[in-house]
């Protein structure tokens, strides 16, 4: 029995206790402040009683010449709480919201390799799957904090 529920990320307040694993870094206020304000933002919170153990975050993009698509950023699962089916349901709780903005497609890259991740993106059936994809990245330098 899972021990956690989904919710949509709907205030800052909600990202005060994250189990180990979950982000990256620490919760920059105004960054959060601003993703949550954002309607082309969204994410999913696996919650376990007050503490966020799971999130999944993606933003909606739109084209002149296609329909919306959904970018997922980034699916996190705290340290203590993988394998228990929490990505993929993070991830279907995203195809839900995703459908609901008349999205036609939700794309993902992920680090190959990741043997864990990919297992349980497959549990979702993907409906196809590049491994000629090429990923630039340029590092722009940000204001001084």
């Amino acid at each position: 029995m899972k021990a956690w529920t989904i919710t949509a990320l709907q205030s800052e307040s909600q990202l005060e206790q994250i189990a180990e694993g979950v982000f990256d870094f620490d919760i920059r206020a105004a960054e959060a402040r601003g993703f949550i304000q954002d309607p082309a933002h969204i994410m999913m919170l696996a919650i376990s009683t007050d503490l966020v153990v799971g999130m999944a975050s993606a933003v909606l993009i739109r084209h002149p010449d296609k329909r919306n698509e959904l970018w997922v950023n980034e699916v996190g699962v705290g340290d203590q709480y993988r394998g228990q089916g929490m990505a993929p349901a993070l991830l279907e709780a995203l195809f839900a919201w995703a459908r609901t903005h008349e999205c036609q497609n939700v794309w993902l890259l992920m680090d190959e390799g990741n043997i864990p991740a990919e297992r349980s993106y497959r549990k979702l059936s993907p409906s196809s799957e590049r491994r000629d994809t090429v990923m630039f990245e340029w590092s722009l330098k940000p204001a001084a904090d």
